[in-house]
This record gives structure tokens, sequence and C-alpha cells, in this order.
């Protein structure tokens, strides 16, 4: 019996994308591939759900009334990442068993084979968020319901009567606890690269440039302040004043010129104009 060549669509694009999702790779052996994704297929026409076609089952209908366990992906690839249909495997045409219980029969048939791509799969897992060092101290993120709050954590207090770490923030008497806290989000980057296209020589001498005015900034009225390169979002670029810890945006075009890159500082005439700056 052959799949319908709908199902079969379906199932190959379904494992393609699932591939790249977990960082797995196909069996080196086409058939064995070929032969799985036939029986997914199969069974997608057969009961409308992708169910293991590696396994027996009494019966397929009340397999899957009952629990989703062996519906592709199951939940021993999703938990554990491991394959028993050699579907989803590692390069070499073996099945991850790095995350196996050491007396699972994958493991002691196949023996300890290490996950190529960590970072990838196991969607199964609730993968446990980063969290900060008692010992740290600069900016974080609180995890509110309302948000992710930015504060300065200025240094451990201790452990809590509940069995939590609490930490001293500027601006509060109380503690917070280190577990609701988030480490700092790394800055944007931008690519310093500047595409310049040259026009010719020819064409400079039919249509040249028009000259420009050179304007001298009046900063007889300006303040200068210290500034510090933190992030570039697009067309705009984040700066912290040096005294008073303030943000204020400029242009990205205008720190390219001055050749300004994150962690950078700069002097800004506060006055009139925004982008009377220079290079510290």
């Amino acid at each position: 019996m052959e799949p319908t060549e709908k199902s079969l669509k379906k199932m190959e694009l379904y494992v393609l994308k699932y591939w790249e999702k977990t960082g797995t790779s196909p069996h080196p052996d086409k058939d064995i591939t070929n032969t799985v994704i036939g029986g997914l297929a199969l069974n997608m026409d057969e009961v409308g759900r992708p169910l293991c076609p590696c396994n027996f089952y009494p019966d397929k209908k009340k397999e899957i009334e009952e629990s989703r366990r062996w519906i592709c992906a199951c939940d021993e690839m999703k938990n554990y990442k491991y394959c028993h249909c050699l579907l989803f495997v590692t390069p070499e045409g073996k099945p991850i068993t790095e995350y196996l219980p050491e007396d699972h029969e994958g493991r002691q048939t196949y023996g300890l084979v290490k996950d190529p791509t960590p970072d990838k799969g196991r969607e199964g897992v609730k993968r446990k968020p980063p969290r900060l060092a008692l010992n740290f101290s600069g900016q974080a993120f609180w995890k509110t319901p309302g948000g992710d709050v930015p504060v300065n954590v200025e240094r451990y207090l201790g452990k809590g009567s509940d069995g939590l770490h609490y930490v001293k923030i500027t601006g509060s008497d109380t503690g917070i606890p280190i577990e609701q806290l988030a480490p700092p989000k790394e800055p944007e980057r931008i690519d310093s690269t500047v595409k310049i296209n040259i026009p010719s020589e020819d064409a400079l001498l039919k249509n040249p440039p028009p000259k420009k005015e050179k304007i001298t900034p009046n900063r007889e009225n300006s303040r200068p302040i210290i500034c510090k390169v933190i992030a570039f979002k697009g067309e705009d670029c984040l700066a912290e004043t040096i005294e008073d810890e303030l943000t204020i945006k400029f242009r990205t075009e205008l720190m390219k010129e001055h050749r300004l890159k994150v962690g950078d500082r700069f002097v800004w005439y506060a006055g009139e104009n925004k982008d009377d700056i220079e290079k510290e």
C-alpha cells in the first residue's frame, strides 16, 4: 500500500523543517529515511496523524486518542532528542543518546552518542533562564508581570527564609530575589563597513558635486556633555550621559561620520544643534 502524494509531500516538508529546527541530519542511507517518511505518510492517510511507523499498535486510533507519545516528533525526540526510527540522527547516522537515562535501551544499544548541536531541539524540556551570579553587580532586567524593568544591582544581601537569594538594587529599600533577574541584553551592533560608490572621472566632469557650505557650530550657549555609545537600533543610536546616566537618541549616520562604535565616548555640545558632537 502506498501513501497519497499529498500526505507524502506534507511529511517530507515536515521532516525537512524538523531537521533544521533540531540541528539533526538525515540518515546516510536514503532508503531508511524514505521508508520512515513513507510510513508516517501512510498513518496520516489512515488515522490523520503522523503516528510513528516503527512501533506496533493493536489499535492505532485508540493510541492517538489516549496519548500523543508516539506522534512524530515523539516524546522521546522532544525530550531526549532520541529517534529510534533513525529519521533524525547525527551526520554519521547514529541516534543521539546523550540525554537518555543510562538504563534506556537506546543508551545500551548505541552507547553514548553526543549531541553535535546542543543549542537546538529538545523543545519538550523547559530550559532554565540564565541566572546571575550571587556576586553580580551592575545593569540587569527585573522580570515582572508587566514586562522587563531595567535595574542596577548593587550587592548581594543573602539568603532569605524562603530559600531565595536576595540582592539590593538602586532605589529600593527591600531586596529582590536574584531568581527574578535576567542578565543585561547584548547591545545591537551594526556593520561598520561603509559601501561607497566612486563615480568615474568623466561623470565628475559632467556633473561636478555641489560645494558644501561649511557650518561652524555656535557653542557660546552650549554645555559640553560627555556621553558613551551603548547601542545601535536601525537609524537611531542610543548614548548614555556619563554624569547622570540619561539615555539620549542620536542619528546612527552621525555616529558613522565620527567613526564611533559601541563603548566609545564623545562630547555632545548640548545647544540648538543636536548633531554638534566631537569624538573624545
